[in-house]
């Protein structure tokens, strides 16, 4: 997060906050759409209980600091993506418990002082170390900017890669197995409707 602070300035934060529109279609298809495409891709698989419960949690859950990572990498608005992921980290705390009792009738709680830990420590101190040194020290940021994209390539490489490696067994188990396909459906199928809503005009 640190390489994409670097890349920002305090306009780019003020012009997404007067833009309320993308901020506001983003939080409802985090929190709406995605849960919504989850029920179906999990009732098109016939997924077992077990496996319904925690599929619908992971789509009742924040977007992960990665996005914005993402969206740096296709040029897109990092500080729009910033934003929306700090807002739904945050509110999360409510609205992933009450969205699991209403899909999976469980109440998942969530930790409130962990997860803002999280967005502290993970988004908002290295992003604002960025514009710090970008707005103040131009000088030590020509220096750094060069080497920043590998070394959050290697980062985001193993913030994906060891939940991986720790679960390599489970994955690869029979049951392991069976979830690939419903996870790369949804993914597939979230994107694809998410970029597709956003390119429509009004929602610009």
């Amino acid at each position: 997060m640190l390489s994409i602070g670097i890349q920002l300035s305090i306009d780019d934060f003020a012009l997404a906050f007067r833009r309320p529109l993308p901020l506001s279609v983003g939080y409802i298809a985090q929190y709406v759409l995605k849960p919504l495409l989850g029920v179906l891709v999990a009732r098109a698989f016939g997924a077992p209980p077990m496996f319904y419960a925690g599929f619908i949690l992971m789509c009742c859950v924040a977007g992960a600091q990665l996005s914005s990572y993402a969206s740096f990498l296709s040029k897109g608005d990092v500080a729009l993506s910033i934003l929306l992921t700090s807002s739904t980290t945050v509110s999360s705390v409510v609205v992933t418990p009450i969205l699991t009792g209403l899909l999976i009738g469980s109440v998942v709680p969530v930790d409130a002082v962990a997860m803002s830990k999280s967005i502290l420590q993970v988004v908002l101190l290295p992003v604002a170390l960025g514009l710090v040194l970008n707005t103040y020290a131009k000088p030590v940021v020509g220096v750094i900017r060069p080497v920043m994209p590998f070394v959050a390539m290697l980062c985001t490489s193993l913030c994906i890669g060891s939940p991986l490696a720790i679960n390599q067994s489970q994955i690869l188990s029979a049951e392991g197995l069976r979830l690939i396909l419903p996870v790369l459906t949804f993914h597939a199928v979230a994107f694809t409707v998410g970029y597709w809503v956003s390119k429509i005009p009004h929602l610009r």
